[in-house]
């Protein structure tokens, strides 16, 4: 099947990345709250890409009226007490998403662990430098960028349980080897208007 995006695909993309994650130390968030458990928010926008590299990556068309996304959703998880929303947002939902609507699954399948994305597996691919300590946040470059150069393993393959300090000696040969298989095409930023979108 040929992995290509219809133009409605970046709206989804900027809406799962821009909600259910709030920067850690967001005035109306405490520790304990589980709106506070994820974004670091230091990302360095300037070096997301602001262009598609590859031509062919979205298809032309004309757009639909409306489009209900809801259908294409796995069920909603629990991050539980964990700063990973990151991974939530940008691997359970978002990749999990775009391979439902490639695939054409129905609610069903993306309610089994192998058709969704493992959060557990994304989060501790990346970097123990490049998210706090004891599962305590990323950013959305860091999982983003990994979701693009390694991609990330199923649920079913990597169950969020046990989860540890996260650190990223925790992942397993096993999994890098179905997340290479399970990668996305591209990423960009658009300016927050209703002509970029």
């Amino acid at each position: 099947m040929k992995n290509v995006l219809k133009p409605w695909s970046l709206l989804l993309i900027c809406a799962v990345l821009i909600t259910g994650c709030k920067k850690k130390d967001d005035d109306d968030a405490t520790p304990s709250t589980p709106s506070n458990l994820g974004w670091n928010g230091t990302d360095n926008v300037s070096t997301v890409p602001t262009s598609v590299t590859n031509a062919n990556l979205f298809n032309a068309g004309t757009l639909p009226a409306s489009v209900d996304l809801l259908p294409h959703f796995p069920p909603v998880g629990d991050q539980g007490q964990y700063g990973t929303c990151v991974a939530w947002a940008s691997g359970y939902n978002m990749k999990t998403v775009i391979d439902g609507i490639q695939s054409n699954l129905t609610s069903t399948q993306l309610a089994t662990a192998g058709n969704q994305t493992s959060p557990k597996d994304l989060f501790w691919a990346v970097p123990d430098a490049s998210k706090g300590n004891d599962c305590n946040g990323t950013n959305f470059t860091d999982a983003l960028d990994l979701l693009l150069s390694r991609g990330a393993a199923t649920l079913q393959t990597v169950p969020y349980t046990n989860m540890g300090n996260c650190a990223s000696s925790g992942v397993q040969q096993a999994w890098t080897t179905e997340a290479n298989q399970r990668k996305i095409k591209n990423y960009r930023k658009i300016e927050p208007s209703v002509n970029s979108v």
